[in-house]
């Protein structure tokens, strides 16, 4: 190539590549009128955006919005605050935006506060918009939600939580894993296999759940609906080093507990809002290994549970020798028909 030919081609080339770093970098945008854009696109789920501080926008390799402290409410940007006080990355679809529009692809919320009590009225129209959305099959939303080092403020507080939701527009399963320090104790967990439009048009859906904590484990598989309410039926695990300690970390107790140490229950069961059935199920304990049926009810003033097992043999050593709770124990077990209704 001749040089009369080689410098405008230089030239070229170097504008390009220019380009290509300008938008990779992000540049400062105005944070007002940025969150009031996003909120457009957040607003068919009751959900509305306001931010304070720096905001950044960056082109490659997708449109990306960077808020600082962060507040995303119900209903419009003065609405209450379902989380806040974050840092925001929103991933917008390409097309829209050449279109004027803002479509969320993927958020990213870093060190927020998220109050998060679904009993509580500032979640009831965002879940009842996105109850809609999704009863209507399938459509456009976002395919990645990541939340990290959050703190959740509610009926049920914890810290540190790290959560990765993925939902792709070629599935129509939702897989979400995560981990956090509730009560003082860290956990991890993780969904797989569920199908939110089947669920909220009032099908069937498969589910699968694991969670584990220090000392103890949950796994479950089975089939989920939500018509009056969430049901799950389907077969699962539970097992524990110390079963006075997990229920104390979750905030409850059972008669008898405290004498059951380490504790392995695993069988079928029908979970709903409720109670839990477990119609053949196995239980070890203490060395015990029991076969029978379990049920429980959840109630506001108290919950309760009943259980009829049979066991080859009972070995009650573990029982303190001056418990009066021990000494019931004594009484009512009998092999091949314990019977418990604490």
């Amino acid at each position: 190539m001749s040089p009369r030919r080689l410098l405008p081609a230089l030239g070229l080339g170097g504008l390009a590549a220019a380009g290509l770093v300008a938008a990779c970098n992000p540049w400062p945008v105005g944070t007002t009128a940025a969150a009031r854009f996003v909120s457009r696109g957040l607003a068919p789920y009751g959900l509305a955006l306001g931010a304070e501080g720096r905001t950044e926008m960056s082109l490659l390799p997708l449109p990306h919005l960077r808020f600082s402290r962060a507040r995303i409410a119900a209903g419009s940007a003065a609405g209450p605050a379902l989380a806040e006080g974050g840092r925001l990355t929103i991933e917008l679809s390409l097309l829209a935006l050449l279109s004027g529009q803002a479509e969320v692809g993927a958020l990213a919320l870093d060190g927020a506060t998220i109050h998060l009590d679904l009993a509580d009225p500032r979640w009831s129209e965002p879940l009842r918009r996105l109850g809609e959305r999704l009863a209507q099959g399938p459509s456009s939303h976002p395919r990645r939600l990541v939340i990290s080092r959050a703190r959740v403020e509610g009926p049920a507080r914890a810290q540190d939580l790290d959560l990765v939701l993925s939902w792709p527009v070629w599935s129509a399963s939702l897989d979400c894993a995560g981990s956090l320090i509730f009560n003082g104790v860290p956990a991890r967990f993780a969904l797989a296999g569920l199908r939110p439009t089947s669920l909220m048009a009032g099908s069937e859906t498969p589910v699968t759940l694991n969670a584990s904590w220090d000392g103890g484990s949950l796994a479950a598989e089975g089939t989920g609906t939500w018509r009056e309410g969430p049901r799950l039926v389907g077969s699962g695990s539970f097992e524990t080093g110390s079963l006075p300690q997990t229920l104390a970390w979750i905030g409850t107790d059972v008669a008898l507990a405290p004498f059951l140490d380490r504790f392995t229950l695993d069988g079928t069961f029908e979970a709903s809002r409720g109670g839990l059935m477990l119609p053949d199920v196995r239980v070890s304990v203490g060395g015990n290994a029991l076969e029978g049926a379990v049920s429980a009810s959840f109630g506001e003033a108290r919950s309760a549970v009943q259980a009829t097992l049979a066991a080859d043999s009972l070995n009650l050593a573990p029982c303190s020798a001056g418990s009066s709770a021990c000494s019931d124990c004594r009484r009512t077990a009998r092999p091949r028909a314990a019977r418990a209704s604490p």
